[in-house]
């Protein structure tokens, strides 16, 4: 009995005086990882910024003649003349009233400067929205008189999405950066546009069918309206309807139905990939897409999403009687 006792109050002793061993606290990691993971953020966010006002700045040097790099960005752009000069460079109309800093004989007060900027800009943005960008990618007054670099980025973007259906060429990096963006549909809107196969054959109205035809005329031009539900559908030359037809085939007909909707994008990542600045289009109704053929001058097919390849991409182009303007701006 004393034994045991004693043993036991032996155990009694040890186990009292040994440390209290709790649970690792882990907030303050927690709490640090999340700080990295936010300055990881940060970091990431403004060197894509950086990365994209670089490739801008190359694209609207190329266009416009201005000597413009990433590092003078904001400024060229502040008192809206090259955003004038670069819708216009990239086949939108031509803007009158534009004021030029270097016009005057002597220095501008910087009231006169504010005031030029804002004229300019007011231009810039009529013109911007008929041209297609937009109106949120439309860069405020306060935000160019600020300097905001994330702003401008967005704004000229938004121009960028829309020149590429004017045929305007972009570097394969920003390209792929606008890609990222879509199509931006609502620019789009009462808008003549053709599409174009891989082959090079234009989509078009003949005969009450559509086909592929290896010439551009104005059966293969269409009005693009979007509908309110961002649904798309293209009108013919003669008031005419783009739908499928009760054999399932693409036709015409003279009376608007949900047969003639349609929803236009990228089918794939992978495609996305290949063929940059392609677009596809499918029924609204049942999700079958659009595929031309190998063969000139034959129908234009409907095939399911398991079937979609190369031969469901087009080039979407805006069509216009306007000529190019090659003639840089200074």
């Amino acid at each position: 009995m004393t034994d045991s006792k004693a043993m036991t109050d032996v155990k009694a002793t040890t186990d009292s005086t040994l440390p209290v061993s709790r649970p690792r606290s882990r907030s303050s990691q927690k709490l640090k990882s999340k700080q990295n993971l936010s300055m990881s953020r940060e970091d990431f966010m403004a060197g894509q910024l950086k990365f994209v006002a670089k490739e801008l700045s190359v694209w609207i040097s190329n266009v416009t003649g201005r000597k413009i790099t990433d590092k003078n960005l904001m400024e060229e752009l502040r008192s809206g003349e090259a955003l004038c000069d670069l819708l216009m460079a990239c086949d939108a109309p031509p803007i009158k009233g534009i004021k030029r800093k270097n016009n005057a004989k002597s220095p501008r007060s910087p009231k006169a400067l504010k005031w030029i900027a804002r004229t300019n800009l007011d231009l810039f943005t009529k013109a911007a929205v008929d041209y297609g960008v937009d109106p949120l990618d439309i860069i405020r007054p306060v935000d160019l008189e600020q300097g905001n670099m994330k702003a401008m980025c967005n704004c000229l973007m938004g121009i960028a999405r829309i020149a590429t259906h004017y045929g305007c060429e972009l570097p394969a990096a920003l390209e792929a950066e606008v890609g990222k963006r879509g199509i931006g549909i609502n620019g789009l809107d009462g808008k003549k546009i053709t599409l174009q196969s891989l082959l090079g054959d234009y989509l078009g109205a003949n005969d009450g069918s559509i086909r592929m035809a290896s010439t551009k005329g104005k059966d293969e031009m269409f009005t693009l309206i979007v509908n309110k539900n961002e649904t798309i559908c293209f009108k013919t030359n003669e008031g005419l309807y783009v739908c499928r037809g009760p054999d399932g085939n693409l036709s015409l007909s003279a009376e608007f139905s949900q047969d003639c909707e349609f929803i236009m994008g990228i089918p794939t990542r992978n495609l996305a990939m290949q063929f940059p600045g392609r677009i596809a289009v499918r029924t609204f109704k049942d999700n079958l897409y659009f595929s031309s053929q190998d063969s000139k001058g034959m129908d234009v097919f409907l095939v399911k999403s398991s079937e979609v390849n190369q031969e469901c991409l087009f080039k979407l182009r805006i069509a216009t009687d306007r000529p190019k303007n090659k003639k840089p701006f200074g």
